[in-house]
């Protein structure tokens, strides 16, 4: 299993469609590394600044469409919540994790895809998710950033990419029984309670059994990317759950 500086590459869980029998729709290109941020020169004090230069100026980010919509719980009641907390502590781990409100729910969810690529480019990270989730079956790069995610701690993303491959035609099953472990394993723990409500058919015993390795080896890289890239290990972040 293989991670990069860059994002898990997709080969990490797509590689298993072979052995699991079950075809994929998608079998991209690993996500080329991020290239470094162009430097710009400086002239010398005494040089002048040339004039097309001087009357340009970089252009700003396209503010989001959804400026009045709240980003996360704080003035949020429980009720109506798409995630059905049942504590202000689930409330604030849902917003930790990626999750959208209620308001973001209902608004993203009917905006356009131009829309939510406005808001993600303005760095509304569940417009992401969400634009990715709606693209998932149709850009292959849209599961790579959704999983790229999930490392990071968004857990929303991962039950996106489960949710997708448990359920859809063109998924596999085993891959999204799978993805909804990792997630479960990083934090979710209400996910074993739903899990199979996502899937067209149960699976059985074998298929199991190679969800679970490979639940397991993809947790491992994402721990390795994480630490890669921060230089410690995540701290994992368990769901508050009623009663507990």
């Amino acid at each position: 299993m293989k991670y990069r500086h860059s994002g898990i590459s997709i080969a990490i869980i797509l590689s298993m469609a072979a052995c699991s029998g079950t075809p994929s729709d998608t079998s991209p290109d690993p996500v080329p590394g991020s290239a470094p941020l162009p430097v710009a020169a400086h002239a010398a004090a005494s040089d002048p600044v040339p004039r097309d230069i001087a009357l340009t100026a970089p252009k700003a980010a396209a503010p989001t469409p959804f400026a009045d919509i709240p980003r996360d719980r704080s003035t949020l009641g429980l009720e109506d919540d798409p995630f059905a907390p049942h504590s202000r502590a689930e409330q604030q781990w849902l917003d930790r994790h990626g999750f959208p409100n209620a308001r973001q729910w209902e608004t993203y969810s009917a905006a356009s895809t131009a829309m939510l690529e406005q808001a993600a480019a303005s760095g509304d990270t569940v417009a992401r998710s969400m634009l990715d989730g709606r693209l998932i079956g149709t850009d292959p790069q849209a599961q790579q950033r959704l999983l790229d995610a999930g490392a990071e701690g968004d857990l929303y993303a991962l039950q996106l990419v489960a949710s997708y491959q448990a359920g859809s035609s063109k998924g596999d099953p085993v891959l999204g029984y799978a993805i909804s472990r990792v997630a479960e394993m990083r934090g979710d723990s209400t996910l074993g309670l739903t899990r199979e409500v996502m899937f067209r058919q149960p699976l059985d015993v074998a298929q199991r059994m190679r969800a679970e390795a490979e639940a397991l080896r993809l947790n491992t890289a994402m721990s390795a990317f994480y630490r890669d890239r921060h230089g410690v290990d995540a701290e994992i972040d368990m769901r508050p759950i009623q009663g507990q």
